[in-house]
């Protein structure tokens, strides 16, 4: 093995996913050890197809199937194809992978294999989760309260509001947080110079405040 070879092999071998190399046949050229984690089964599946590797491992059906149309599918296109794919790990768990394959091109514009690359996303899957959890418990709480939030980003003029700002000023919610020139014409004329003059002041000060005012609500209310 070449220094060139002995170095690439060693890069694709660290990294952080699963990586294939399967030639036009779909028959493996190369599996890193994180997609292929038994050596035996590593230099076993050289020369195997992905159907054969999934029938050997006890892969559902389905999901080999849905493995092999990938390949169809790029080799129809030559563009790249990504799934998202549910496991059940040895435990009993379930696992979510993103798999992605894309053709290779030689020197020559020759589509010569399929570069295959997975990763697992199960802990970002369950962050998301936990994250629309409390986004729903946070706007369950604000429309029993009547409460809402916002933030005032002045260096890039943008304000983001809470689901319950929006249920309190009547605001449709598909029209999105206003713009500071915009929520300024909600405020009640009474109280838009105070508005205004405390804006100033939050920004130079750097400093919270607390301030009562009317608001004239998207309906006129």
């Amino acid at each position: 093995m070449s220094l060139n070879e002995h170095f690439f092999e060693s890069l694709l071998s660290q990294m952080p996913g699963d990586f294939v190399v399967l030639d036009l046949d779909f028959r493996y050229v190369y599996a890193n050890p994180q997609a292929v984690r038994d050596p035996e089964i590593r230099k076993w599946i050289i020369g195997k197809t992905d159907l054969e590797y999934c029938a050997y491992r006890s892969v559902p059906t389905e999901i080999a199937n849905r493995r092999h149309k990938m390949l169809l599918d790029v080799l129809a296109t030559q563009k790249e194809v990504e799934i998202e794919e549910q496991l059940i790990d040895k435990d009993g768990k379930l696992r979510f992978y993103v798999r992605r394959i894309n053709p290779y091109f030689d020197e020559k514009g020759t589509f010569t294999h399929f570069l295959g690359y997975g990763i697992e996303i199960t802990e970002q899957k369950q962050m998301r989760k936990a994250l629309e959890k409390n986004q729903k418990l946070l706007f369950d709480t604000e429309r029993l309260t009547k409460v809402g939030g916002y933030e005032y980003d002045f260096i890039n003029n943008k304000i983001t509001w809470s689901p319950g700002l929006f249920l309190i000023w009547k605001r449709p919610q598909e029209l999105g947080a206003p713009s500071y020139e915009e929520f300024l014409n909600y405020i009640h004329p009474d109280d838009l110079e105070t508005i205004k003059n405390n804006t100033q002041k939050i920004i130079k000060d750097k400093k919270p405040y607390d301030i009562a005012y009317k608001i004239i609500c998207h309906d006129g209310d």
